[in-house]
């Protein structure tokens, strides 16, 4: 009987629940939806949330897939007033809920971290005149990444290499072995123009959005 068969999103959200897979998120001024929980959040310092990008929901993943997935970044870009990407968010907020970028989780779930540590203004080491002046670095793991106060970085961006893209028919053939890709971190994400996830770059008029977050 089909209803005793596992559906395709079971299938896949079994696959999530055995690798370390982090599933994208897109953030909204219009919606108003939380997101779950998956990692912890703590501020040395004061408190920099106020600065940080602000919606008012998110549009989520089927539950049973967001319940076996380590991590949900969110995906959202942020450009200039020429529509180039220069700078990326490393942390969003829904209201007074914390919600990471993908490029964020996929460095903690990599490390398998638990809790990012938020270093914001008067936090040791920092300085900011006794002001409360936004954030200054975020750890993720064993990384510490110097921010802008509204938790942005610039981007160091490389020219665009495609022939380090793995085309999916080419893993749902099966011709892909694990040695490939064992100890990389993957990201799942189309160059088809026509499904308008193409970007600006200062090195590029059009690239894929997902190379942005690699």
């Amino acid at each position: 009987h089909l209803s005793e068969e596992r559906s395709n999103d079971q299938s896949f959200a079994d696959a999530l629940a055995q690798t370390p897979s982090v599933l994208g998120t897109s953030l909204s001024k219009s919606l108003t939806s939380l997101l779950p929980a998956k990692v912890g959040f703590a501020v040395v310092g004061d408190d920099p949330w106020q600065f940080i990008p602000s919606f008012s929901g998110g549009t989520g993943n089927l539950p049973v897939l967001e319940s076996a997935a380590k991590g949900i970044g969110a995906i959202n870009w942020v450009p200039d007033r020429d529509q180039i990407v220069r700078r990326v968010p490393l942390l969003y907020r829904i209201g007074n809920q914390p919600v990471p970028s993908l490029a964020a989780e996929l460095l903690r779930v990599a490390q398998g971290a638990t809790t990012y540590i938020l270093k914001g203004a008067n936090a040791s080491g920092e300085t900011s005149f006794g002001r409360n002046t936004g954030l200054n670095h975020l750890k993720i793991g064993n990384i510490e990444i110097a921010t802008d106060a509204d938790g942005t970085v610039f981007v160091s961006f490389r020219g665009s290499n495609p022939a380090a893209y793995i085309p999916a028919w080419k893993v749902l053939a099966g011709e892909i072995s694990p040695a490939e890709v064992a100890g990389r971190i993957l990201l799942v994400g189309t160059s088809a123009p026509g499904l308008l996830d193409v970007r600006a770059t200062p090195l590029s008029s059009a690239i894929p959005g997902v190379e942005i977050h690699a």
